[in-house]
């Protein structure tokens, strides 16, 4: 299974590579991987990913965070939301139009795959949007204690606060692929209703 999970990685990277076509948008480039299968970066041609010089002439670090954004006949999916883009005054307004216009009118799904900066941070780009829902997994780490567990409950009592559709579903065991098979079975079907 292990073996398999690697193959299978190793050759959707390889697909990205051959047939990735680059989008710049604020912040963010959003490359194609496949037909209706996105990767956006919080990054750009001006402010790279990883070690770049910034405007002083310095060496900083932009540590990037992926997002995935894959599309059905219906409905799109927005896999995580990146880190909180305090680097440019346009992040929210160029994600939601990025976003938008490779969804091309479909309702919008958001999940995250755990409660961390990295993974929420532009989660107030999609606050005022009635037409998002969001799916998100209870506890991504339930055997780590409840420093981990209360950022997920607090989450959706945000978005509870803020009349937000979601989702909220419960896993045991962490962070493992076994759990997201067990996502994507559950969600991948609420796709294409």
């Amino acid at each position: 299974m292990k073996r398999t999970s690697i193959i299978l990685m190793a050759l959707f990277y390889s697909l990205s590579l051959l047939t990735a076509q680059k989008v710049e948008r604020g912040p963010y480039t959003l490359e194609t991987i496949s037909d209706g299968i996105y990767q956006i970066q919080d990054y750009n041609s001006e402010r790279g990913r990883g070690t770049y010089t910034n405007e002083q002439g310095q060496v900083a670090n932009n540590n990037c965070s992926d997002m995935y954004l894959i599309t059905g006949k219906s409905k799109a999916l927005l896999i995580d939301l990146s880190n909180n883009v305090r680097w440019a005054d346009n992040a929210a307004e160029s994600l939601k139009s990025l976003i938008g216009e490779y969804a091309r009118g479909r309702d919008l799904v958001i999940t995250v795959t755990h409660s961390h900066g990295d993974h929420l941070g532009m989660l107030y780009a999609f606050s005022d949007d009635a037409k998002v829902n969001f799916w998100i997994p209870k506890a991504d780490f339930p055997n780590q204690g409840s420093f981990l567990i209360e950022p997920n409950r607090d989450l959706c009592k945000k978005l509870d606060d803020n009349k937000f559709q979601y989702t909220y579903y419960e896993t045991g065991e962490g962070h493992i692929w076994k759990n997201w098979r067990i996502y994507l079975t559950e969600f991948t079907p609420l796709l294409f209703k």
